[in-house]
């Protein structure tokens, strides 16, 4: 079964057939169609078992996302939409990955980063500083270069530190703290300076093609004039 079909099957299990409703202007159809869209190409990267790792933690983060939606405390939007960028970035990174690594990669989505592996947590950490904008994959970075990048936050000691430096030429993050440093400079495009991941802001020239590439349809939620009457009442 490709990893659609298990993102379906799992999610009328979780979620329940209240989950294709429409509410608060957020079509969950559409968004099951975007993702649909998004991850189709990847069912000829990956075997069954991985199709299996990979739909149960979409479904998961889906869950997720539409409690988010529906939530009377509107107050995460970064992590909504970091969430709704999932399937589109994993659809550029899986490609780039170097097949050994798919199953680590994948793994890494879903670890407890608290309890869970320190290797496979500096992977998680490194995919959510793409899918939050905090760094980007270049659109001309290629598979050997994701793959040093990858291979090195795996073969961190667990002391390294989860946060990464990101490129302030290309934007490509890269770990920190690995003795000896493999990346004095941007093992994409040469550049030496860069930034904490968790400084990076929104004004770096890359930002918005970053953006435009995870989520070029997004816009923003409405608010309910139902909950507005609501609160009015109270």
């Amino acid at each position: 079964m490709n990893v659609n079909g298990r993102l379906n099957r799992l999610e009328e299990h979780f979620i329940g057939p209240e989950f294709h409703a429409v509410e608060e202007g957020f079509a969950v159809d559409k968004e099951i169609d975007r993702r649909a869209a998004a991850l189709e190409p990847l069912d000829l990267l990956l075997d069954d078992r991985l199709r299996g790792a990979l739909g149960a933690y979409l479904a998961d983060r889906f869950q997720q996302l539409v409690g988010l939606v529906r939530s009377e405390n509107y107050c995460l939007p970064h992590l909504i939409r970091a969430i709704r960028r999932l399937p589109r970035l994993l659809a550029l990174l899986l490609p780039l990955t170097p097949p050994d690594l798919r199953p680590d990669l994948i793994a890494a989505l879903g670890v407890n980063t608290t309890l869970g592996d320190r290797r496979l947590g500096r992977l998680q950490s490194w995919v959510w500083c793409l899918t939050c904008g905090d760094g980007r994959l270049p659109p001309d970075v290629g598979e050997e270069t994701v793959g040093r990048v990858l291979r090195a936050l795996g073969g961190a000691p667990d002391d390294v530190m989860s946060i990464c430096r990101v490129c302030d030429g290309c934007g490509l993050p890269r770990p920190c703290g690995v003795c000896p440093d493999p990346f004095a400079a941007c093992p994409h495009c040469g550049e030496a300076a860069w930034t904490w991941s968790n400084q990076v802001g929104e004004g770096r020239p890359w930002h918005g093609l970053a953006a435009a590439k995870l989520d070029p349809d997004l816009s923003p939620r409405p608010r309910s004039r139902r909950r507005t009457r609501e609160r009015k009442a109270c």
